[in-house]
């Protein structure tokens, strides 16, 4: 009886500590060079992301003709810190975002699909559709 208090107080604990909590970030994509290499790739129809561990940035490319937003959904699971990266540039437009990542940890990228800004503020992963497969590389 007194592990199982003992054990049900250490999780509390934990779950109340924001040192574990995951950090999520929102940042809209600006102006960048091409990426030069893939090492993680998600895209469909609607859009493209890509990860390049070269200078941590992530690459949003809009391929299609619809007025709405595109994003990059990326996640390291191990260092808690997930984000979108959005693409508000229209039609054929490839935007970027510089971040920097610890090295050697597991990164996740997904292309997020496209959002109505006019209709939402496409800040969530949950305001996103017609998102494509996740892909994974290192930092």
């Amino acid at each position: 009886m007194i592990g199982i208090a003992a054990a049900g107080f250490t999780a509390m604990i934990v779950a109340a500590n924001p040192a574990l909590a995951d950090t999520y970030e929102y940042q809209i994509a600006v102006q960048g060079d091409y990426w030069a290499h893939e090492d993680a790739y998600s895209g469909n129809f609607y859009g493209e992301a890509v990860y390049e561990r070269g200078g941590d940035e992530i690459y949003v490319k809009d391929t299609e003709k619809d007025n709405m937003r595109v994003a990059a959904f990326w996640s390291i699971p191990s260092i808690g810190r997930t984000g979108l990266c959005v693409n508000t540039g229209g039609e054929q437009s490839l935007r970027e975002c510089n971040k920097s990542f610890p090295e050697g940890k597991t990164i996740y990228i997904r292309f997020a699909g496209r959002c109505d800004g006019s209709h939402s503020a496409c800040n969530k992963l949950s305001q996103y559709t017609d998102g494509a497969a996740t892909d994974s590389s290192k930092t």
